[in-house]
């Protein structure tokens, strides 16, 4: 694994990380079959818009110049309390990593770089709703079952909670 790069990702790889979004979508058959190149240019816009709000970040795997892997991490800001001003923690979301290499240790080294990341950035906590088969992953990173989170969806919005992944 010597020739993978792990870093933050810029708007310089928005055409890359739309690649792996879409083929992450196609592979999970998460939604509709909007085409790469009808779905870059939003995908562009939303990059932008996270990028620059400074509440997103996310941690790719690069392989010979190419984006093989991905971890999204939205950094959310907690309501004050008193003594406790400017807590976050971290969403993590959009795990993915392309089949061809899968099995090879990347998205464990991408999961270290971002927990790693977490507390230099003295994060409180990083939260997942993984996939069942993904539990062990996260498990191995540390990651444990939380009896706080509750969850409550609406139906009629149109979202569907596995477009989240």
């Amino acid at each position: 694994m010597t020739d993978i790069i792990i870093r933050q990702a810029t708007m310089h790889d928005a055409v890359e990380l739309a690649r792996l979004r879409w083929d992450f979508d196609r592979e999970y058959a998460l939604t509709s079959h909007q085409s790469l190149d009808d779905f870059a240019p939003g995908f562009a816009a939303f990059l932008k818009r996270a990028l620059g709000s400074g509440q997103w970040v996310i941690w790719v795997a690069e392989r010979e110049g190419r984006l093989i892997g991905h971890i999204y991490v939205q950094a959310i800001l907690k309501v004050p309390r008193p003594g406790l001003l400017n807590r976050w923690y971290g969403y993590v979301t959009n795990v993915y990593v392309e089949p061809d290499a899968r099995s090879a240790g990347i998205g464990s080294a991408i999961l270290s770089r971002v927990i790693a990341w977490a507390r230099e950035a003295r994060l409180e906590f990083l939260i997942v709703w993984p996939a069942e088969p993904s539990v062990e992953f996260y498990a191995r990173q540390g990651f444990a079952p939380s009896p706080d989170a509750l969850e409550l969806h609406f139906a009629d919005t149109g979202n569907n909670p596995e477009e989240s992944r």
